[in-house]
């Protein structure tokens, strides 16, 4: 039998060391800690194991596991975390504080050192998040880490500046959007870590411009229904939520409601084609409204003529879309001339694509410099001309689409002569 004077002091500590209700820790965490080294450090251990009496007992009992796990691999890196556990347990429940302890053990696997900084820095940040969200955002670090534990860390640090970036939502809608915020980042986590803390990253600027006027029913239907876009590109096209994500702020700019809730509405049904196309098409789309909002119908009815002929037709025409309409918001032409200008040199580009898809894009990309130098009587005269026009080779198709591209790029002089001709 054991006498009490050959008992190790280590032993007796390691005993002592109790939960906030005097009750010993389960005899696995004990036994963890008879097995740690060193005499000095095991007393300052213990010390420190000690002060976690103040924190509640679920708590206190996982950092005393966590801290003994990461004893195991790195003592300094352990003391450090027991060092900032009264602080972070007064934010943190028991889970999270075990996700955090992982988090930095797993960042201190490739650098000691930017463990002991992760967690010397703390969670002080994490305060302004909500409690209920908190979960949502360790559940992203936790996807986060399986690939990368630095962006785990980016994604933690973060967490304060994307709620802060919610605070002109009404409380309970502000806690329910930021969830909705790191569900669609952990849907987006689930294909890419680097994608999910870009989403994140861009969500203060999405916020801010959706929150930059008062809220009633119809801004928080756009908001809602925003991040509702956003958590279907995650699923149907990953990483490309992010980049959706990220040019809402400059698509949404001087739109009102209704126009965020159509461009929003359309977007979804070209999301369908893809991730590319959707996002191809929100961003022109932006364009089209907050220049010439009029003339979005009838854009609309080229947009669907030529994505018939497949996205990279589509893609091509949105991203000519800008500089068509670009033209038309020079000071010196007013409203009602710039939506009819648009209006009709779309429906005649329209009659276009309905023979030949191809020739309706370079027709499109010619228009804003055709209607820079002829009025929109001529344009409408040469683009119909171009579809009538005879052919030297009538029997091969392919000469013919060629020539007819040739003439709607202004590529002749031919061409030329007809835009010129009154």
């Amino acid at each position: 039998m054991t006498s009490e004077k050959n008992t190790s002091p280590l032993k007796k500590r390691v005993d002592g060391v109790r939960d906030e209700r005097g009750a010993p820790f389960e005899p696995a965490v004990q036994e963890r800690l008879r097995t740690l080294r060193g005499l000095t450090d095991q007393r300052t251990f213990v010390q420190l194991a000690r002060g976690l009496s103040k924190l509640p007992v679920e708590r206190s009992r996982a950092a005393l596991e966590v801290s003994t796990g990461i004893a195991a691999a790195n003592w300094r890196l352990a003391l450090d975390f027991l060092r900032a556990v009264p602080e972070a347990g007064r934010i943190l429940a028991a889970d999270e504080l075990r996700l955090w302890g992982e988090i930095g053990r797993r960042v201190s696997l490739t650098d000691a050192d930017k463990g002991t900084e992760f967690f010397r820095f703390g969670v002080m940040d994490l305060e302004i998040v909500p409690e209920r969200a908190r979960p949502f955002v360790f559940e992203v670090c936790a996807r986060q880490m399986r690939l990368s534990a630095s962006i785990a860390v980016e994604t933690l640090r973060g967490a304060g500046g994307v709620a802060r970036a919610t605070n002109k939502f009404e409380t309970k809608f502000a806690e329910d959007w930021l969830i909705a915020v790191y569900q669609t980042a952990l849907e987006v986590a689930r294909r890419s870590a680097k994608h999910s803390a870009d989403f994140l990253c861009a969500t203060p600027d999405a916020a801010r411009r959706l929150s930059e006027a008062s809220l009633d029913e119809a801004g928080e239907k756009v908001a809602n229904s925003s991040i509702e876009l956003a958590r279907t590109f995650a699923v149907s096209a990953g990483g490309i939520a992010a980049d959706w994500w990220a040019s809402l702020s400059v698509t949404f700019e001087r739109l009102d409601a209704a126009s965020r809730l159509k461009l929003i509405e359309h977007t979804e049904t070209f999301l369908g084609r893809g991730g590319a196309a959707g996002l191809a098409f929100f961003t022109a789309g932006g364009v089209v409204l907050r220049i010439v909002p009029a003339a979005f119908d009838e854009w609309m009815r080229l947009m669907n003529l030529i994505a018939a002929n497949g996205n990279a037709a589509l893609v091509a025409f949105a991203r000519l879309t800008p500089a068509f309409f670009e033209g038309f918001a020079r000071p010196n032409i007013d409203g009602a001339r710039a939506t009819e200008t648009a209006s009709r040199a779309l429906r005649v580009t329209c009659e276009v694509a309905e023979v030949d898809v191809e020739s309706a894009i370079a027709c499109f990309r010619s228009a804003r410099n055709a209607l820079a130098q002829s009025s929109i009587e001529n344009f409408e005269r040469w683009a119909r001309e171009g579809l009538t026009q005879e052919r030297a080779d009538r029997t091969n198709e392919k000469i013919e689409s060629r020539a007819r591209r040739s003439y709607y790029g202004l590529e002749t002089r031919a061409s030329h002569e007809a835009l010129q001709h009154d």
